[in-house]
């Protein structure tokens, strides 16, 4: 007979989007959880934070559509050209 299986899907993606800091100075925090996750375009993947007061000074987010390949955890001093995040564009999605 058939043998049953459990079918799969594998993503295709194109790494080419890197978030780098803006210049706003503080505690940066992004949010690990969305690693591999399809964000949309404008979506609040971190924050910097002031240093001092805790509240938020910038929301980092998604310049575009994609899937969060990196996001990097947390920094209280961030070295200068560190990468926030990569971001990927879908190419093709493999169901097996």
């Amino acid at each position: 007979g058939d043998l049953e299986f459990e079918s799969f899907k594998t993503d295709v993606i194109d790494a080419h989007t890197v978030l780098k800091p803006s210049g706003e100075r503080g505690f940066v925090f992004m949010d690990t959880d969305k690693r591999g996750s399809t964000v949309a375009a404008g979506e609040i993947i971190g924050h910097v934070r002031h240093p001092f007061e805790g509240t938020t000074i910038e929301e980092i987010k998604a310049p575009k559509a994609g899937v969060v390949l990196f996001a990097g955890a947390s920094w209280p001093v961030l070295p200068e050209g560190t990468t926030l995040a990569i971001l990927g564009d879908l190419v093709e999605e493999i169901v097996r």
